[in-house]
């Protein structure tokens, strides 16, 4: 629990101490228009067709080179832009270049526990094999009544 905790609580306090550091190095407004640039950046990447049918859609395939699984990382990079930090930013970029997006992905499934790594690929498995109901050619026999 507190191997979990202790990143999630560094992380912010990381990214206030690099900007206030960059901030000194160059100036507080460039810095500014930096976070304010890359904030744009991010609500674009998440404003850009085709975000609400990777969020809404049923078949949740994250396997290499998905459209939905690609959609849905570029969806997260640009979470990750509007949230003000360098490292945010690294990793966003990271997300958004395909190569170094394996990698990472790669990186993070072998860095899971094996139990949490089992429970994500049964239920991998059971998203994308489609319920035996909808497959079935059959229409839906419903016995229908008069509305008054």
């Amino acid at each position: 629990m507190f191997r979990l905790l202790l990143p999630i609580l560094l992380f912010p306090v990381l990214e206030i101490f690099l900007l206030v550091r960059l901030a000194q190095l160059t100036s507080g407004w460039e810095v500014l228009a930096y976070l304010i640039l890359a904030m744009l950046a991010g609500g674009r990447l998440i404003s850009r067709p085709g975000t609400l049918a990777a969020i809404s859609s049923r078949r949740y395939r994250f396997s290499t080179g998905s459209p939905v699984r690609d959609r849905m990382l570029e969806i997260g990079a640009g979470l990750l832009l509007i949230l003000p930090g360098l490292l945010s930013d690294i990793l966003a970029i990271t997300l958004l270049v395909p190569p170094l997006r394996t990698r990472l992905l790669r990186w993070v499934a072998h860095s899971l526990p094996a139990e949490v790594r089992t429970r994500a690929s049964v239920f991998q498995a059971n998203v994308s094999r489609p319920h035996p109901a909808a497959t079935s050619d059959d229409p839906i026999d419903v016995p229908s009544r008069q509305i008054e």
